[in-house]
């Protein structure tokens, strides 16, 4: 079973997977008054995907980074909150990945991994 889709398809299992869920606060933010009492204005709640991929062939590396091309894209992944699958529209943030090592008998280049969060709009 694939654990992650993009627009429907199916990306590589990753290694690892980390479920957040964060507070978004309007401009004014959040701070305290005189009297020493918390004051916020939360105007969302949204959800990030951390992920981390294993090593990778370079035509493997390359159809994942490609599945998240799109500005905005459709995620489906398993969400802690509510206990199952969830679906979202989602971008993705930085994507990094060390290079590992040169094979020359295979004449390419091999990837030790990727990590890329994945961000609800």
């Amino acid at each position: 079973m694939s654990v992650l889709k993009i627009n429907g398809s199916a990306i590589a299992n990753p290694m690892t997977l980390t479920w957040d869920l964060y507070d978004l606060d309007s401009e004014e933010g959040a701070g305290r008054n005189q009297q020493g009492e918390m004051f916020r204005d939360r105007v969302a709640v949204k959800r990030k995907i951390n992920c981390t991929w294993g090593p990778l062939e370079p035509s493997e590396m390359s159809a994942l980074l490609k599945a998240m091309d799109d500005v905005f894209f459709t995620l489906s992944y398993p969400d802690a909150h509510d206990g199952g699958r969830r679906e979202g529209t989602f971008y993705v943030g930085d994507r990094s990945t060390p290079l590992y090592m040169w094979n020359e008998s295979k004449g390419k280049y091999l990837w030790e991994g990727l990590s890329a969060n994945f961000i609800e709009r």
